[in-house]
């Protein structure tokens, strides 16, 4: 009897005490389970209730050592109870898997499913698979795997994922594991849905096989693997996710050319006949996958992608530049190459339609240009000849301004490839000139009277690439200071090029002029290495290019107006002048180190990079510490000047919906633009990511030496630790940002360093940052100023006072004096005014009196109404009104510049300190809300509260959720002023349906502050609700307690964390709930309410 009580104690009301979030209740919980599982008088049901019971673990338990407890209890099931643990267990395994197999994969959902992909791993291992019921249980675990893992893999974090590839492989060499677990695992693989989960399970089933050399074992599960891809990831229907494509790539990696001929070209022909815009999107993720040489089907699938560079949408348009990209990437032939670009060029010529409309050119240009990304490596002078050849009868033909930049801008990347790298030779080959036919074509496009600045750049970005390719292709080398070569031949444009610079210093405030010299001045620099006799290049260099006094070519206003190829541009000139000459230059370099800067941090990755480069090429000087502190210098005063944005989100969700998914991040579309759309050269807003990872990679090049890290070092801590930098980054990360500086600096012992340095570093972060480092002083005191005012100062004026301070000075508010005189212009008529008259019906009289404000108002506006001529006796009324309204103005202007003091205090301690202002937000946020009854200030608290949920407190992903939670409650409020018009759109009981459905769908509580502005919500909904009855209701009212309950049971140790419980609006709770309890008499209402009671 004693082991049925104790069994019975450890199973008693084990549903609702599992879930409990106190760490050491799961133990005594969890081990109590444990304990009892050796018991003879345990059963089958006792098994399966435990089984089905740990699922319902995996949103409570986020910790590591939670999560440990439960993998023992299933340890421990497994020792006592193998047969029904696998049994019970898998099944339920199975049935939470099936809650997630048509939902959207997010990062969150992912760490959340990994644990029990874990368990089923564990299980794997244990199955004697001679059983024909642990036969049934494997196959059901493989479908729960297949759900599981492709979640999981949603995630993109590489720890999670090496971590679960870990798992598996452990799981089929464990010792332990049956020796036909690989058959089977197989065997059930093939019995599963042709679907994206099946195809990720099978591609990862592939990587095991390939690691540990069961190449023979592939074909066996290959053909049915391929051919779920091609149904669900090609001849679909709905676009596929980009992740379920790129973790495709194990299984489509074993593709051979004969597959890829039968299987995939067939597929994709029918597929972009069919619905291009589906498969558009995701072709180039599909062909980057492949291991093979694509070049025999490259004019099959480049028909199909030309198709799409002439359509009318212009998403498709960028989406088949992209994927001929990356076919391109994957071909090796120059010869099928060759053929693809020609059957380009006659698109473009007409041969499948004339184009008519600009837009459709260009695009078939960007696809030409992006075609020079291929690999082919050995004979590609032909290819690249030929197509040089061909885009030059395009310029010659061509008329239209846009399409010739864009021309030029496709021939600039297949100059790239005119001189390919040596690779290490000891006798670089002598330097090879362009063809004789693409000089004699720039010669005479140049010299037409027609052409524009916008053209001529591109002519003059044209030969800075070739000096570049050639350079690059004598690994690095000056370029020979000879006739010959690409250098000699831009020589013969030097009278243009120093006429270009004369245009830009002539009408410096022309973007178009200035834009089209940043070229030609780089070209002019190179000329004169080899020049040094040349008076008129001199002159034109001293005079505007060297002298940083009179710089026109950098100037911050034109570059702001760039596009990102000149913005590139002006970096490179700005290199070439600290390299080459900066013992020439006259005047402060400012310019030169903040055009660098500024393409830095442009919001173009391609940009970055190639600024990056850039800076490495002047960080291989022996003048690099010199640049490092210039730019870190430089970088102090950009912070100083500009708006920065913070860390960028993407909801997974809404990424998923539209098929790209959490994994959807590359190159050609990581982070074009910011949030703002400003182009790149746009000094205005910068992302804080960026600003942060130039700072790292400032001071992150292996040349610095041992001595200049410490400088370079004390020069950098400033900027990790700028208030806007700081201000504008995840809190969580604000810790790590000096940190992560010393260790890119290599100084790992970070108390030796701060022993080094005291005296500097007190100097500038102990009495530079007191403020902001020790908030309790000064916060405290401005809460407590904000209360006491509040309290003691009435701001409940009447709305007459109120529209009598708008009113100016001199002018009467109040009309009814003026029409008790009769000298209200035209309204005076209406006290003549008679219902019954012989003469004029009452129509007439009306229709009288408004003809008479027309023409008044008509001699108004001419000048020649004569001012009201008042008595006296009037004269004196008036005066006196004015007077009282002066008087009124006089107190509301004092009461509300005090207010805007005491709000504007506010608003600079929670900029100053965010984190420590949303510790007392259960004071402040029902402190501001209750004087939204005053017209005065209604308008700056409205603006301010929904201010203050940016201290933190949310996560990215329910900023919105913050937002739709703030005006909500603004609504309920009923403040005395207007509100925004957006905010109505939506009717108010389904916004506040809304919120309560995200709240209780939330995986975990808010923090303290986050839920106080949920809590206002649920107060004034409950209590004080007069504006939207409608939504109270009994699921509404439920759902508001169990809010709380949750919220209720937040717990920490440390005092100023946002998850302690002081932070709760306690004492608001209490109320609320007491009262609800005594107001409502619905018996599961009451009982919720108790619960939440005893939950504090």
């Amino acid at each position: 009897m004693a082991v049925n009580e104790k069994i019975s104690a450890v199973l008693k009301d084990l549903p609702l005490r599992i879930l409990t979030p106190s760490y050491n209740e799961r133990k005594i919980i969890l081990h109590g389970i444990i304990s009892i599982l050796d018991e003879p008088e345990i059963t089958e049901p006792i098994i399966k209730g435990v089984s089905k019971l740990l699922p319902t673990t995996l949103h409570s338990y986020k910790d590591h050592k939670s999560q440990g407890l439960v993998k023992s209890v299933i340890f421990n099931l497994l020792k006592h109870h193998p047969l029904w643990t696998n049994q019970h267990l898998s099944q339920s395994i199975f049935n939470f898997s099936q809650t997630y197999k048509t939902t959207n994969a997010t990062k969150s959902v992912a760490k959340c499913l990994y644990a029990p992909l874990s368990w089923s791993f564990i299980l794997m291992k244990s199955l004697d698979l001679s059983n024909d019921m642990n036969k049934a249980s494997f196959e059901t675990l493989v479908r729960a795997q297949s759900i599981l893992m492709s979640h999981v893999v949603a995630s993109t974090n590489p720890k999670l994922l090496a971590s679960m590839f870990k798992s598996l492989r452990t799981t089929f060499e464990d010792s332990l594991a049956p020796p036909v677990l690989i058959q089977q695992f197989g065997d059930a693989l093939l019995k599963l849905e042709p679907n994206y989960h099946t195809i990720i399970l099978g591609s990862y089933f592939i990587r095991y096989l390939k690691s540990a050399k069961l190449d023979s074992d592939i074909p066996k599960y290959k053909n049915f693997l391929l051919d779920a891809f091609i149904k669900m990831g090609i001849s679909a229907k709905v676009q596929p996710p980009v992740y379920i494509i790129r973790h495709a790539q194990h299984l489509l990696s074993t593709v051979t050319p004969d597959e890829f001929k039968t299987q995939f070209l067939p597929a994709f022909q029918r597929s972009m006949l069919r619905s291009p815009e589906i498969l558009l999107p995701v072709v180039r993720f599909i062909v980057e996958q492949f291991a093979i040489d694509l070049s025999p089907y490259s004019l099959d699938l480049g028909k199909l992608l030309g198709a799409n560079l002439y359509s009318k949408d212009d998403s498709l348009r960028s989406h088949a530049v992209l994927s001929l990209r990356s076919l391109s990437t994957r071909c090796l032939s120059s010869g099928d190459l060759a053929k693809l670009v020609t059957h380009l060029v006659a698109v473009f010529n007409g041969s499948e339609g004339k184009l008519t409309v600009p837009g459709y050119k260009m695009s078939v240009l960007e696809g030409i240009g992006s075609l020079s990304e291929n690999k082919v490596s050995q004979d590609s002078e032909p290819l690249v000849k030929s197509t040089l050849e061909q885009l030059l009868k395009i310029l010659e033909t061509e008329v239209h301004e846009k399409t010739i930049v864009v021309a030029l801008q496709t021939l600039t990347a297949w100059l790239r490839k005119l001189h390919p790298p040596q690779g290490g030779a000891k006798d670089p080959s002598p330097p090879t000139p362009l063809p004789p036919t693409l000089i004699t074509m720039f010669k005479k496009c140049l010299a037409a009277k027609s052409i524009s600045p916008v053209v001529r750049g591109a002519y003059f970005a044209c030969l800075v690439t070739a000096l570049d390719a050639e350079s690059k292709g004598q690994d690095g080398s000056e370029p020979s200071r000879g006739q010959g070569g690409v250098l000699g031949q831009v020589k013969e444009f030097q009278t243009d090029l120093i006429k270009s610079v004369e245009r830009a210093v002539a009408q410096p405030t022309q973007a178009a002029v200035v834009h089209e010299a940043i070229p030609a001045a780089i070209l002019l620099l190179r000329v004169s290495k080899t020049t040094t006799d040349d008076t008129k290049l001199n002159a034109i260099l001293e005079s505007t290019i060297l002298n940083m006094k009179k710089q026109v070519l950098l100037s911050e206003k034109i570059l702001m107006q760039a596009t990102p190829e000149v913005t590139y541009l002006s970096a490179v000139l700005a290199t070439e002048l600290l390299l080459h000459k900066s013992s020439s230059l006259r005047g402060p370099l400012t310019s030169l180190y903040r055009t660098l800067l500024l393409t830095l941090t442009s919001p173009q990755w391609d940009l970055r990079r190639q600024a990056r480069g850039l800076v490495r090429s002047l960080y291989g000087s022996e003048d690099r510490l010199t640049y490092a502190l210039e730019l870190l210098r430089e970088m102090s005063g950009l912070l100083n000047t500009i708006q920065i944005q913070g860390f960028e989100s993407k909801s997974p969700a809404s990424a998923a919906t539209n098929g790209v998914g959490p994994d959807s991040s590359n190159k050609e579309n990581k982070d074009t633009t910011n949030s703002t759309g400003l182009e790149p050269g746009t000094p205005e807003c910068i992302s804080s990511s960026q600003l942060y990872a130039t700072l790292l990679f400032l001071v992150s090049h292996p040349a610095f030496q041992f001595d200049d890290k410490d400088r370079l070092a004390l020069a950098a801590l400033p900027l990790g630790a700028h208030d806007k930098l700081v201000a504008h980054v995840r809190p969580e990360s604000v810790s790590l940002l000096l940190t992560n500086v010393l260790h890119r600096l290599n100084i790992r012992d970070e108390k030796q360093f701060v022993l080094a340095h005291e005296k500097e570093l007190i100097e500038t972060y102990v009495h530079g940052t007191w403020e902001v480092n020790a908030p309790g002083n000064a916060h405290n005191n401005v809460l407590r100023y904000l209360t006491e005012f509040f309290e003691k100062t009435h701001l409940a004026i009447s709305n007459e006072d109120y529209f009598t301070f708008l009113t100016p000075p001199g002018q009467i508010y109040d009309k009814t004096l003026l029409e008790s005189l009769g000298a209200s212009g035209g309204d005076s008529h209406l006290t003549n005014m008679k219902r019954e008259s012989k003469a004029y019906s009452y129509r007439d009289q009306l229709e009288e009196i408004q003809l008479r404000k027309e023409l008044e108002a008509k001699k108004a506006k001419q000048g020649k109404v004569k001012e009201t001529q008042y008595t006296p006796k009037q004269k004196e009324a008036i005066k006196a009104q004015l007077d009282k309204e002066s008087d009124i103005r006089s107190r509301v202007t004092k009461l509300n510049a005090s207010l805007v003091r005491m709000l504007n205090l506010l608003r600079c301690a929670f900029d100053g300190h965010p984190a420590y202002i949303a510790l007392n937000y259960n004071a402040l946020l029902p402190l501001l809300l209750s004087q939204l009854n005053s017209p005065l200030a209604a308008p700056a608290i409205l603006d301010i509260y929904e201010h203050l949920i940016r201290a933190g407190i949310f996560d990215e992903r329910d900023l919105s959720f913050a937002h739709t939670v703030v005006r909500a409650t603004l609504r309920l409020a009923s403040p005395r002023c207007d509100l925004p018009q957006a905010w109505s759109q939506e009717p108010l009981p389904r916004s506040i349906e809304r919120c309560l459905a995200y709240m209780s769908s939330l995986p975990a509580p808010l923090s303290g502050p986050g839920f106080c502005f949920c809590f206002q919500l649920i107060r004034y909904m409950l209590a004080e609700n007069t504006v939207a009855p409608d939504a109270v209701t009994d699921t509404s009212v439920a759902t508001c307690l169990s809010v709380i309950a949750d919220h209720s049971r937040l717990r920490h140790d440390d005092i100023l964390s946002i998850r302690h419980p002081i932070t709760l609006p306690r004492k608001n709770m209490f109320s609320l709930l007491l009262e609800l309890i005594g107001k409502l008499f619905d018996i599961p209402v009451h009982y919720q309410g108790r619960i939440c009671l005893v939950s504090y």
